[in-house]
């Protein structure tokens, strides 16, 4: 990967990483918001359910009683005169229409209202487990680029050692002083010079400055026979005299 390359994709990587960043902030936050509205959902669902209970039991209660008036109708009528007959009736009606049938109307309107409650709980968690792993996707996203970040940083390291070797072996003192000198590269030592230079400046840009035939693009050396870039695509070709011969 050309000096060039490795920056821009560093570059990528970093805002992309910004980004990634932002994105699991907002999750968080909305997490956060939920988090309170889903534990007093749930809580007013649950403080309701006496309620809903009590009237289940209520009604139970009074349809009880009126199968055994009604048990108590069927098994006697024959032992009881017309007034305990009439008696009887009137307790059964009154209890069908005073008492059962609006305990039926308060459990039915008691129900719809539990049936409301529970959904509220049941979509604030829903949407907490799709913020949850969305959460998660971001973070195992987010530890991916970094680790692609560090692989990138770490073979700039390498590249900068091997630069560093590289330089210092193949040229002598002088030419690698007139190197120093065209890109100001100050130092107690041509090691520290050395050291500088391969960390401000690519392999691209010194070798550019000893060759004939180079790109003003991605300053890399290339044939004197290419009519552009082979590495950038760049037709900016530039014909320069050796600063060193």
């Amino acid at each position: 990967m050309k000096n060039w390359q490795r920056e821009y994709e560093l570059k990528k990587l970093k805002n992309k990483l910004k980004e990634l960043n932002k994105d699991l902030d907002e999750v968080k936050s909305d997490l956060e918001n939920l988090q309170p509205k889903f534990k007093d959902a749930k809580q007013g669902w649950e403080n309701f359910q006496p309620q809903l209970r009590k009237a289940e039991n209520n009604l139970n209660n009074l349809q009880s009683q009126l199968q055994n008036a009604e048990k108590d109708l069927a098994d006697s009528q024959s032992e009881l005169d017309d007034d305990e007959i009439l008696d009887l009736k009137f307790i059964i009606k009154k209890l069908k229409k005073k008492e059962i049938l609006p305990a039926e109307e308060e459990l039915t309107n008691l129900i719809k209202k539990d049936e409301v409650l529970r959904s509220n709980v049941d979509e604030i968690e829903k949407r907490i487990e799709v913020l949850q792993e969305k959460k998660n996707e971001l973070e195992e996203e987010i530890n991916s680029t970094e680790e692609d970040i560090e692989k990138i940083q770490q073979d700039d390291e390498y590249r900068k050692d091997r630069l560093f070797k590289k330089l210092y072996v193949e040229f002598d003192d002088d030419v690698l002083l007139s190197i120093f000198n065209y890109f100001n590269i100050k130092g107690s030592s041509d090691e520290d010079k050395l050291e500088l230079l391969v960390e401000r400046h690519s392999e691209e840009e010194i070798y550019a400055v000893i060759s004939e035939h180079w790109c003003d693009n991605c300053f890399t050396y290339i044939p004197e026979t290419s009519e552009y870039c082979p590495y950038c695509g760049s037709t900016n070709i530039i014909i320069k005299k050796k600063m060193i011969d």
